[in-house]
């Protein structure tokens, strides 16, 4: 079973290596699970600590430097998206096919402009936040009642216009039904699960699950453990597919995806959701969602056909 992984800070990861001073590869660091777990695609952002030393817009710009050298190296096992034709392409190759996004865009600091050069560099995919408040938006660590700016409708709107991918995820929610009131086109939301059986504040609510997928987007659940459960207990594989069904009863199967947000290579003493910790266990979450009575159809939809069903209709 192939898989779409919405949400994987790889390129994070590999900027981190660099500015530490060691640099790596995709193929050095995470080849092996991705094929392990057959994780054909995937969205790989630039996400930056908001309380680093280094300034946003530095990081983001070594990050990029990065992608460029990995993008001139021919023999690099990623295939680099760009536009919808690109992405059926990458599924012919032995490459795993790679869209670059931005989770937050704090980097921009209060002009749009950046969205231009950086989309020359390829990228393709935008989160105005991450947990924090911007120039263009409110992550859920922000102020309740302030929700997208007037700046940040414009960046969605240009966005848009360039047929990029705009992600919902971190936002608050008054961010969230900001951009579904204005929307010319699907929104979706990369890596959250059910608020209903985790009360944690990256979760989605029942009517902002409804809503996404009345608007034709999808949602990819995250194998995270503080979105599963309170309880540590029941952070495990089992607990993540109690979400999934929540989630497709309210919004249906086409409206469920995976965004997994790994973080093995992340953190140092990272405890993950018991088996399912990193990209080479898919291989248990389909195990887990046939004895639950899922169809092989239902599965192929959740692994990656309702994502490029999502991505094809953005006119990406």
């Amino acid at each position: 079973m192939k898989f779409f992984d919405l949400h994987a800070d790889i390129f994070y990861d590999l900027t981190v290596q660099e500015i530490k001073g060691t640099p790596s590869t995709f193929e050095e660091r995470h080849l092996k699970k991705f094929k392990a777990g057959n994780v054909k695609s995937g969205i790989f952002v630039v996400w930056y600590e908001t309380d680093s030393e280094i300034a946003p817009s530095v990081f983001v710009n070594r990050a990029f430097d990065v992608i460029e050298s990995l993008e001139e190296n021919a023999e690099s096992s990623l295939y680099f998206i760009k536009d919808f034709k690109t992405l059926e392409d990458s599924w012919n190759t032995e490459k795993v096919g790679v869209i670059i996004g931005m989770e937050g865009v704090s980097a921009f600091g209060d002009s749009m402009e950046p969205l231009e050069a950086y989309y020359e560099s390829g990228l393709r995919h935008i989160g105005l936040t991450w947990n924090e408040q911007n120039t263009f938006a409110t992550g859920v660590f922000g102020e309740p009642t302030r929700g997208i700016t007037p700046l940040g409708r414009k960046l969605i709107e240009r966005a848009q216009s360039k047929n990029m991918l705009v992600d919902l995820a971190h936002l608050n929610e008054k961010s969230f039904w900001d951009a579904m009131s204005f929307t010319t086109k699907p929104l979706f939301v990369s890596h959250a699960n059910a608020f209903k059986l985790c009360p944690h504040s990256r979760n989605l609510k029942d009517e902002q699950i409804k809503e996404l997928a009345r608007n034709g987007g999808v949602i990819g659940l995250a194998s995270v453990g503080s979105f599963l459960s309170e309880d540590m207990s029941e952070r495990h594989v089992d607990k993540f597919i109690d979400h999934l069904m929540h989630m497709a009863y309210l919004g249906g199967i086409e409206s469920v995806a995976v965004g997994f947000d790994f973080c093995d290579y992340i953190y140092d003493e990272y405890v993950g959701v018991k088996n399912l910790e990193d990209a080479s266990k898919t291989g248990v979450l389909v195990e887990g969602l046939i004895k639950r009575g899922f169809s092989k159809n239902d599965i192929e939809k959740i692994a990656y056909q309702n994502v490029l069903r999502y991505i094809k209709s953005t006119g990406f």
